[in-house]
Protein backbone atom coordinates (compact mmCIF):
# COMPACT_ATOMS: atom_id res chain seq x y z
CA UNK A 1 0.00 0.00 0.00
CA UNK A 2 2.85 2.37 0.74
CA UNK A 3 4.31 1.78 -2.71
CA UNK A 4 1.03 2.83 -4.34
CA UNK A 5 0.89 6.02 -2.30
CA UNK A 6 4.48 6.87 -3.19
CA UNK A 7 3.86 6.23 -6.89
CA UNK A 8 0.70 8.34 -6.80
CA UNK A 9 2.53 11.18 -5.09
CA UNK A 10 5.35 11.00 -7.65
CA UNK A 11 2.84 11.05 -10.51
CA UNK A 12 1.01 13.98 -8.97
CA UNK A 13 4.26 15.90 -8.54
CA UNK A 14 5.34 15.11 -12.11
CA UNK A 15 1.98 16.12 -13.53
CA UNK A 16 2.10 19.39 -11.57
CA UNK A 17 5.56 20.17 -12.92
CA UNK A 18 4.44 19.35 -16.47
CA UNK A 19 1.36 21.53 -15.95
CA UNK A 20 3.58 24.40 -14.80
CA UNK A 21 5.81 24.10 -17.86
CA UNK A 22 2.79 23.94 -20.17
CA UNK A 23 1.31 27.00 -18.45
CA UNK A 24 4.49 28.98 -19.00
CA UNK A 25 4.56 27.90 -22.66
CA UNK A 26 0.92 28.95 -23.00
CA UNK A 27 1.58 32.42 -21.59
CA UNK A 28 4.62 32.94 -23.83
CA UNK A 29 2.74 31.82 -26.93
CA UNK A 30 -0.24 34.04 -26.07
CA UNK A 31 2.11 37.03 -25.77
CA UNK A 32 3.53 36.16 -29.20
CA UNK A 33 0.01 35.90 -30.64
CA UNK A 34 -0.85 39.30 -29.18
CA UNK A 35 2.19 40.83 -30.89
CA UNK A 36 1.55 39.12 -34.23
CA UNK A 37 -1.95 37.60 -34.62
CA UNK A 38 -1.05 35.73 -37.83
CA UNK A 39 1.81 33.78 -36.21
CA UNK A 40 0.86 30.20 -37.04
CA UNK A 41 3.42 28.56 -34.79
CA UNK A 42 2.43 30.60 -31.75
CA UNK A 43 -1.24 29.74 -32.30
CA UNK A 44 -0.38 26.07 -32.64
CA UNK A 45 1.81 26.18 -29.52
CA UNK A 46 -0.94 27.88 -27.53
CA UNK A 47 -3.55 25.33 -28.59
CA UNK A 48 -1.27 22.36 -27.97
CA UNK A 49 -0.20 23.53 -24.53
CA UNK A 50 -3.75 24.47 -23.55
CA UNK A 51 -5.14 21.18 -24.80
CA UNK A 52 -2.47 19.15 -23.04
CA UNK A 53 -3.08 21.05 -19.81
CA UNK A 54 -6.77 20.17 -20.01
CA UNK A 55 -5.97 16.53 -20.74
CA UNK A 56 -3.50 16.32 -17.85
CA UNK A 57 -5.99 17.87 -15.42
CA UNK A 58 -8.72 15.57 -16.70
CA UNK A 59 -6.57 12.49 -16.17
CA UNK A 60 -5.90 13.62 -12.63
CA UNK A 61 -9.61 14.15 -11.96
CA UNK A 62 -10.60 10.81 -13.47
CA UNK A 63 -8.79 8.97 -10.68
CA UNK A 64 -11.37 10.17 -8.16
CA UNK A 65 -14.62 8.19 -8.67
CA UNK A 66 -16.76 11.18 -7.65
CA UNK A 67 -15.10 13.49 -10.19
CA UNK A 68 -14.78 11.00 -13.05
CA UNK A 69 -17.32 12.76 -15.30
CA UNK A 70 -15.58 16.10 -14.78
CA UNK A 71 -12.31 14.47 -15.72
CA UNK A 72 -13.80 13.04 -18.89
CA UNK A 73 -15.13 16.48 -19.79
CA UNK A 74 -11.68 18.00 -19.30
CA UNK A 75 -10.11 15.35 -21.53
CA UNK A 76 -12.77 15.89 -24.21
CA UNK A 77 -12.28 19.67 -24.14
CA UNK A 78 -8.51 19.22 -24.33
CA UNK A 79 -8.81 17.04 -27.42
CA UNK A 80 -11.17 19.58 -28.97
CA UNK A 81 -8.70 22.41 -28.32
CA UNK A 82 -5.91 20.35 -29.92
CA UNK A 83 -7.96 19.69 -33.06
CA UNK A 84 -9.12 23.32 -33.17
CA UNK A 85 -5.49 24.49 -33.09
CA UNK A 86 -4.55 22.33 -36.07
CA UNK A 87 -7.71 23.46 -37.89
CA UNK A 88 -6.91 27.15 -37.33
CA UNK A 89 -3.35 26.69 -38.56
CA UNK A 90 -4.63 24.92 -41.67
CA UNK A 91 -6.99 27.84 -42.36
CA UNK A 92 -4.11 30.31 -41.91
CA UNK A 93 -1.98 28.29 -44.34
CA UNK A 94 -4.64 28.65 -47.04
CA UNK A 95 -5.04 32.39 -46.48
Amino acid sequence: MDKRKKLLEKFTLKSDIINLILGIALIVSLILIYQNPMNKYAILAACISGGLMNIMNGMKLMKDPKKKTSGMTFVLMGVMVLFLGFFIVEILNKA
